[in-house]
């Protein structure tokens, strides 16, 4: 009897903690994800050292290595290796010229991997030395645990990166204003030297939603399953996001974009208001009237966020999240 009773207590525990733990968090099928601001802090992460091949992700490093390196309006030749690259294409032909901002609106809006590679030999002289500068400039950002062996993130052996990293990348991405309008077309055309059109039509069907849109680039190979990276507002105002591996994606989608909506603003703002040993206080106070804000570590987190929404709910204040003077009043910081 004791020992079932044991059992039971253990098995409780553990269903307890795990909904500690997505308490701070959205529900997701991912095996990881990571949500930040779009200034460089990362405000949520969950399996933060999984690893796994960025798929498509890739093509995000690829646009922003490839308009600092040369013009956007340098013409590149497509050669036959290019050309012959695996699905997803868009079906460039072997000896046709094409813009560099062409190929990466074709990389970025139908996913080519002929148009990803055709830039990066375009740019590089190979696509091998082009993965290289790629990886430097992840290494560069501080997405350290990235490693690309290829533009169009086809797979390739050693290739991997975390969601923490692609949140980073995304993060850079976003300086570039002509990386965030190409992700924001829903269909266009690009054209060759020759004068031939190709349509391209975007991957992110959420664009066409009546929903607040959310910006973002796809990715699935067999061994990286679905991994995506995004943001939410115009210039990720309101969240960058990523994550790996997962099974059921626009879902998982939708619940980071809901997450950063509701919570990572009132995240970025208290970090703005608040310093950091604020913030321990703030920690300390709400642990001492019986609100668990997670670590008193001076980082205002999801945890801390939830603690200060309950204690605003407690006592009848206006639940935005935010520490200002009534809350702080709520709390003993000021009289």
């Amino acid at each position: 009897m004791r020992r079932i009773t044991a059992c039971s207590t253990a098995f409780l525990v553990a269903i307890l903690a795990a909904a500690r733990a997505e308490a701070s968090g959205p529900w997701l099928t991912a095996k990881s994800a990571a949500v930040g601001d779009r200034n460089g802090a990362m405000l949520w992460e969950r399996n933060a050292a999984y690893k796994a091949p960025p798929a498509s992700t890739a093509k995000v490093m690829a646009a922003l290595v490839a308009l600092e390196r040369v013009s956007p309006e340098t013409r590149v030749t497509v050669s036959r290796r290019a050309a012959s690259q695996e699905p997803t294409k868009i079906g460039v032909r072997a000896g046709e010229t094409f813009r560099v901002e062409d190929l990466v609106r074709a990389a970025l809006i139908n996913s080519g991997n002929d148009a990803a590679c055709a830039l990066a030999e375009g740019v590089a002289g190979s696509e091998w030395r082009f993965a290289v500068w790629m990886t430097e400039k992840a290494k560069k950002l501080g997405a350290r645990r990235t490693v690309f062996k290829r533009a169009s993130g086809l797979p390739a052996q050693g290739q991997v990166t975390t969601a923490s990293d692609l949140v980073t990348i995304m993060q850079a991405a976003l300086t570039n204003a002509f990386i965030r309008k190409v992700m924001s077309i829903k269909e266009t055309w690009i054209e060759s030297g020759r004068g031939r059109r190709i349509r391209l039509r975007n991957h992110n069907r959420l664009l066409w939603d009546g929903r607040r849109p959310v910006y973002l680039k796809t990715g699935y190979t067999r061994a990286s399953r679905h991994c995506y990276v995004g943001y939410v507002g115009k210039k990720g105002e309101y969240g960058v996001f990523a994550f790996l591996t997962a099974r059921k994606p626009w879902p998982d989608v939708r619940a980071l974009a809901d997450w950063c909506l509701k919570r990572g603003p009132h995240i970025e703002v208290n970090r703005r208001l608040l310093k950091k040993p604020e913030v321990r206080d703030v920690q300390r106070l709400l642990k001492r009237k019986g609100f668990d804000p997670g670590p008193v570590d001076g980082l205002f987190g999801p945890r801390t966020l939830q603690a200060v929404l309950a204690l605003q709910k407690a006592r009848g204040l206006t639940t935005d999240g935010i520490v200002g003077p009534r809350t702080k009043k709520a709390l003993g910081m000021e009289k």
